[in-house]
């Protein structure tokens, strides 16, 4: 009998992607819908540990966030923008404000829930039946793809999705600017959740900064690489723009017609690598003092600007999982609040480091009168 080796070849290949690529491919998780999440005996009762429904569906702005796509700005904002849809049809703004139309869902979905539960904690498919049981944990969840938002990287890093830096396109388009601090956010929402460890403010707003930062290297370094013009989202807008408190309209110190890199994501947070982080600090400080100068002198060699931001970004890994493990407490505290209101640039860079200002000072000294509480109850 003549074998002919090129059929059996061909089935071999053809078996072997059939079966990697079918039979163990891993199905991506439908989002359920938050109506899943409403009985009154999961998370849409009024006690505690069991309002998380209850609290997003009356109090948080996320719930909104889909009704806002009707305002008469957001239909302007599509037009200007040369959208192929309305607002609340085109995926470019559903990205944000509710769930883009590829994302597979349950039937029990709404649109209108705006950003619902699982925007943020994950499509539940997988894991909303088995979570119910007795005895099942948290990491098992996770395991079957709930967001780990109890690791506050990871919480960072899935606020930054929509609340980080957005282009200039969009700005002068009319949408708001994007202003992002991880503790002083987390407190604005109605809190359906509970940090157990000491210092928990200072720990996410000190994660906060560096996955800020994070996100923005990043965005230099895809443009870069891409050969593509640094957006304005990378730089200061009063470089361009003028300083509305300049009444006298004349120029201060750092103007030179160039656009310069945007402070707001490292000045504070190079305040707390000082006090937290000193070795580190004499790593990075220069690597952005570079690329200040960069931006400043117009000199935007991409390699050179890939190099500053990859080598910031290493050091950034290696930070982030040593956070709450510093030594947090009273003394840390007031080195950091003492460090950044004696920072010259914390009062010089602009509106944007301006804000970051306030609200580290504004988390800092609110987790320390949290310790001072829990310690004299």
């Amino acid at each position: 009998m003549k074998i002919n080796f090129r059929f059996v070849k061909f089935i071999f290949i053809f078996a072997f992607f059939f079966t990697t690529h079918f039979l163990f491919a891993e199905e991506s998780s439908r989002i359920m819908g938050a109506v899943t999440c409403s009985a009154a005996a999961c998370h849409g009762g009024t006690q505690k540990k069991k309002d998380e429904f209850s609290l997003w569906s009356t109090q948080d702005k996320h719930h909104k966030a889909y009704g806002v796509l009707f305002e008469p700005r957001s239909q302007k904002m599509a037009k200007i923008l040369g959208l192929s849809h309305v607002a609340q049809e085109d995926d470019f703004c559903l990205g944000c404000h509710a769930v883009k139309s590829d994302v597979s869902r349950n039937s029990k979905f709404d649109l209108q829930e705006g950003v619902t539960c699982e925007v943020c904690h994950g499509a539940s498919e997988k894991w909303l039946e088995p979570h119910t049981q007795k005895g099942w944990t948290h990491p098992q969840s996770v395991k079957l793809g709930l967001v780990d938002l109890e690791n506050k990287q990871v919480r960072g890093e899935t606020c930054l999705h929509c609340h980080g830096t957005i282009d200039h396109k969009l700005l002068s388009a009319g949408h708001p600017d994007v202003v992002f601090e991880l503790d002083t956010f987390s407190a604005m929402m109605p809190k359906h959740w509970e940090d157990k460890e000491s210092w928990a403010g200072a720990k996410a707003w000190a994660t906060g900064q560096v996955v800020s930062l994070k996100q923005h290297l990043n965005l230099l370094e895809t443009l870069a690489r891409e050969g593509r013009p640094f957006d304005e989202g990378l730089k200061n807008c009063f470089a361009c723009h003028h300083n509305i408190y300049d009444v006298k309209w004349t120029l201060n110190d750092q103007a030179s017609g160039k656009a310069a890199w945007d402070h707001a994501h490292d000045i504070v947070f190079l305040d707390f690598l000082k006090i937290a982080f000193p070795e580190q600090y004499s790593l990075i400080q220069p690597k952005i003092q570079f690329l200040d100068q960069a931006f400043l002198s117009g000199t935007e060699r991409p390699e050179l600007l890939i190099a500053a931001a990859q080598e910031i970004t290493s050091r950034l890994d290696e930070i982030l999982p040593q956070i709450p493990g510093r030594p947090w407490g009273q003394v840390m505290i007031f080195n950091l609040i003492h460090t950044i209101i004696l920072d010259p640039q914390a009062s010089s860079q602009g509106y944007h480091v301006a804000e970051q200002v306030f609200m580290a000072l504004d988390s800092l000294s609110l987790s320390a009168q949290k310790k001072v509480l829990r310690l004299v109850a």
